[in-house]
């Protein structure tokens, strides 16, 4: 009888297994009903988003638990599943610090020069989906819980720390484009939802927009520019308008007036002048390397390196430039870091030598 008894009350007696992170029982810390776990990973979310600095983040990570280091590096993917802790805790520290300040660098630099291609489309998630068609994220997302919104902010950034190598133009229409981008400016900019931070965010995200039209503009300008001085496209003009005063006609006095000044200035060459460069070819580049132009700022080779009298260094095509600048004044055209006199040229190809004295001494 005595056995019997024993027997009932083991289920009762039976002790319940415990998280291993908050130690609370009926739940275990590989799933997500922990909430110190919950908590947890929006810190760590918080820490990704660009509200915060690199300092708070690694501050952060350095206050970390052994246990809190081992489910972090898990969501992050940086856990080493066959090891395990034969990497010390301090190397797995040192991992999640940086893969944390990478994130965070590649989340900037898409922000800033990629603000309307950041993929979205292939997020699986019908949440996801329904979160980003809808419009509505903003208020949608804070009215999930935690764990919910710590799971989209996971497959986001999954989709947001593509290799440049894999990133291709979303299918998705215009206007959903504008929500997806939207979307995530929301989850990694806005974590306060008060009204000056989404203006500030508004404003951001409107300059970027037009800083990205301008450049555009501009793209589509010098290929303008490029059709209009080809030598094929002159005659076309003239056979469509053999002359320049039926067209001057039409304009109103200042304006046809001001076109033919600016076409006397254009076609009088009077004033234009050489100033008689000395040009030199050096032939031999073994000891000369590729050097940063000071002027445009590009990368040029030795053979296209032109070097003046007063030995600094800049690319052929901005010396020719400044050179047509000074074409029309008094002044002589000087270097660019001294300010000394130009007097000598040299280039290390003859072909140069001959373009450059055709360029600067007949214009």
């Amino acid at each position: 009888m005595q056995a019997e008894m024993n027997i009932v009350q083991q289920p009762s007696q039976r002790r319940q297994n415990k998280c291993s992170y908050c130690n609370e029982t009926g739940h275990n810390a590989s799933n997500r009903h922990c909430e110190k776990k919950v908590k947890l990973f929006t810190a760590l979310y918080n820490c990704i988003s660009l509200t915060n600095t690199n300092e708070h983040t690694t501050i952060w990570a350095d206050r970390l638990t052994e246990k809190e280091i081992e489910l972090c590096c898990k969501e992050m993917g940086v856990w080493d599943t066959e090891r395990g802790w034969v990497v010390t805790t301090d190397a797995y520290r040192q991992s999640m610090k940086s893969e944390l300040l990478h994130t965070r660098r590649i989340l900037l630099e898409q922000a800033e020069i990629y603000p309307q291609f950041i993929e979205v489309n292939e997020v699986s998630s019908a949440n996801i989906v329904r979160f980003i068609v809808n419009n509505k994220l903003s208020d949608a997302f804070y009215q999930q819980n935690s764990s919910q919104q710590n799971y989209i902010r996971r497959v986001v950034l999954k989709y947001l720390i593509y290799e440049r190598e894999h990133r291709t133009l979303s299918p998705i229409l215009p206007e959903e484009a504008v929500t997806c981008y939207a979307t995530l400016a929301h989850l990694y900019f806005a974590f306060s939802n008060t009204p000056r931070e989404r203006e500030a965010i508004q404003q951001s995200r409107a300059a970027l927009v037009e800083e990205q039209q301008r450049l555009e503009m501009l793209d589509r300008q010098r290929h303008a520019a490029a059709y209009l001085d080809s030598p094929n496209l002159a005659p076309l003009l003239e056979q469509v308008r053999p002359g320049r005063e039926p067209f001057n006609d039409v304009l109103p006095n200042g304006v046809a007036e001001r076109s033919m000044v600016r076409e006397q200035r254009r076609t009088h060459t009077d004033v234009f002048r050489s100033w008689g460069f000395d040009v030199y070819c050096k032939e031999s580049t073994e000891n000369t390397e590729s050097m940063e132009c000071s002027i445009c700022y590009d990368t040029t080779p030795a053979r296209f390196q032109t070097t003046l009298n007063c030995d600094h260094k800049f690319c052929v095509l901005c010396i020719q430039q400044q050179a047509n600048l000074h074409l029309s004044v008094t002044t002589p055209p000087c270097c660019g870091m001294c300010r000394e006199p130009i007097q000598k040229i040299t280039v290390y190809s003859n072909v140069l030598v001959s373009n450059f004295r055709d360029f600067v001494n007949h214009p």
